[in-house]
């Protein structure tokens, strides 16, 4: 039992809990003080028959009343406080869970592609309601048993006997429903998580869906899904509302059995009337906690899933992005990126897509990436901006990438994705990253980038309000809002994967003025590309085939390459 325990004590998740010893302390504080006062009403009781009835004293009732509600007083503002510690408890601890949740599930989904990356807040809701509710409770609350088994045998040893023979029998009940049930919660809960991934990962292709009016045939397959999953729960609600009921009414029952023994004791002038009622009361205390310890138990497996999700989770955050300290605080510029033995895998799979290359690129050039479909470019982008992983070395200048924290990706490095988007808000604010934007500088960017003219095009400007679904914005557009957004922090390094993917000659035009103009900023720059037209805008080419390099070269060099060799052919098109 001390090594299951120790096991998750001594987790990520485990030492987030202990860190709070003192709010713990304070919490066995209440409930001390509850599990002491619990014992009033059985006080109460046996001053009334043994001592307000025989000397029918209305000033010892008056009296005896008045502590008791003072008594009453303190157990209910302990229990209060109890109760508010234990939700700042949890507040605590899911805020110091949540950052690095954060970035794990970021790196859940670059690395996985997982259907749902926010799954792990459904995990972490789970533990934080369990561990500072029902589980808080009873670890507290379990080892005032012997108490009052103690006040039993104070009434009459036979009491104590009959009380731990009864708590013995619930007990094993209870751990008998709780295999029962802890099966079924566990089913369900999976059957409910393959569901929503199913609609989350559905919904993201609604376009498509509603093209080839697929919508109503997933609408079937997933209400045929939710009916399956809702009949099993009515089966599950059933069987848990009969255990439920049943353990309800056997705790009762325990009730009247020590009123039973007491009486018995009664009868042969062994306990007095007051005494009997006392011990059915303390009976409902002695079987509380095992009531209490029942109940969590019948969440455990649920609640243990959740707790080694988050714990894979929070082990895997250091990985790829984290809040891990600027290592180039100081730095504002980048000479040079050195790959050396660079590969590329799929996870989880031994395929390299980028096979043990080697290439220098430095600042003040244009580097144009060129290849087939599947060669291997934009995976190449990937792993020199730190979304994904890979075996040898990335340096800028003497820096491993490996190193970097997001403050420096933020200062460093300016990125165009393949797949552009925007997010909910005003554009000022997606053209400075969703911080305060500094108006000249996002003019300024908006300006290099060639999308000023239709921004101001628009009825309010800047300050026109976009969401993440585009709807009245052309790819062409968004991409050169995207673009701006690249350049926003006046990066030292400027990764560009397909950025004239969604533009028109015109459009194409102004991105290579806009190269042009970084480049004569002296910023490193590379850029991906499978239109021809890009050609005249770099000053070398590395040439990707199968994950491996076959030109690297300067740009002249490289036309005249192709010049000459009559059989190959241009790996992008014009």
């Amino acid at each position: 039992m001390k090594t299951m325990v120790t096991e998750y004590l001594y987790t990520n998740v485990g030492r987030s809990l202990l860190q709070y010893k003192s709010d713990l302390f304070w919490i066995f504080v209440c409930s001390s003080f509850i599990n002491i006062l619990i014992l009033t009403p059985m006080l109460y009781m046996l001053q009334v028959f043994d001592r307000v009835f025989i000397s029918k004293s209305e000033l010892t009732l008056i009296t005896i009343s008045i502590v008791v509600l003072f008594f009453y007083t303190i157990s209910a503002f302990s229990n209060y406080i109890r109760q508010r510690l234990s939700n700042i408890l949890g507040l605590k601890m899911e805020e110091q869970l949540n950052k690095k949740l954060f970035y794990a599930a970021f790196n859940k989904k670059l690395l996985e592609n997982t259907n749902n990356p926010s799954f792990y807040l459904d995990d972490i809701l789970i533990f934080r309601q369990w561990v500072t509710g029902q589980a808080v409770f009873t670890v507290f609350d379990f080892p005032w048993i012997p108490l009052y088994v103690f006040v039993m045998y104070l009434l009459h040893p036979s009491l104590a006997v009959t009380a731990v023979v009864v708590m013995f029998v619930y007990f094993l009940l209870g751990m008998y429903f709780v295999k029962r049930l802890g099966e079924d919660e566990e089913i369900l809960a999976q059957e409910e998580k393959n569901s929503n991934e199913f609609m989350y990962k559905n919904i993201r292709n609604f376009q498509t869906m509603i093209v080839y009016a697929l919508a109503d045939q997933f609408k079937k397959s997933w209400l045929l899904t939710k009916k399956l999953f809702y009949l099993k729960l009515f089966e599950a609600e059933k069987r848990g509302g009969g255990v439920y009921h049943f353990l309800k009414q056997f705790r009762l029952f325990t009730s009247s059995i020590a009123l039973t023994a007491a009486a018995v004791l009664v009868i042969y002038d062994q306990l007095t009337m007051g005494a009997m009622i006392a011990a059915s009361l303390v009976m409902m205390r002695c079987t509380g906690p095992i009531d209490q310890f029942v109940s969590a138990l019948t969440k455990i497996s649920v609640v243990k899933e959740a707790f080694w999700r988050l714990e894979a989770l929070v082990a895997s955050q250091d990985s790829l992005l984290s809040d891990r300290p600027s290592v180039l605080k100081e730095v504002k510029d980048i000479s040079k990126i050195k790959a050396l033995n660079l590969s590329v895998s799929i996870p989880g799979k031994e395929k390299l897509i980028i096979k043990d290359i080697s290439f220098e690129i430095l600042k003040g050039e244009v580097t144009a990436v060129i290849g087939r479909t599947g060669s291997g470019k934009t995976t190449l982008t990937k792993a020199i901006m730190g979304l994904i992983q890979y075996q040898g070395q990335l340096l800028f200048d003497k820096s491993e990438r490996k190193t970097f924290s997001e403050t420096d990706y933020q200062s460093l490095l300016g990125y165009l994705p393949q797949e552009h988007a925007l997010f909910t808000g005003t554009i000022a604010e997606n053209i400075s990253s969703m911080r305060v934007p500094n108006s000249e500088r996002v003019i300024e960017v908006a300006k290099l980038t060639g999308v000023h003219e239709f921004i101001l095009s628009l009825s309010d400007g800047y300050d026109t309000f976009v969401y993440d679904t585009n709807s009245f914005l052309s790819g062409g557009e968004i991409q050169r809002i995207c673009l701006a957004r690249a350049l926003y922090n006046d990066p030292a390094v400027l990764i560009l994967d397909e950025p004239n993917s969604a533009l028109d000659r015109q459009g194409e035009a102004k991105l290579g003025d806009c190269i042009t103009k970084i480049k004569n900023m002296n910023k490193l720059v590379m850029v991906v590309s499978h239109k021809g037209s890009i050609l005249p805008f770099v000053d070398k080419v590395l040439e990707l085939e199968d994950g491996e390099i076959i030109n690297f070269c300067r740009k002249i060099d490289f036309m005249e390459k192709l010049k000459h060799d009559g059989t190959k052919k241009l790996s992008f098109t014009h």
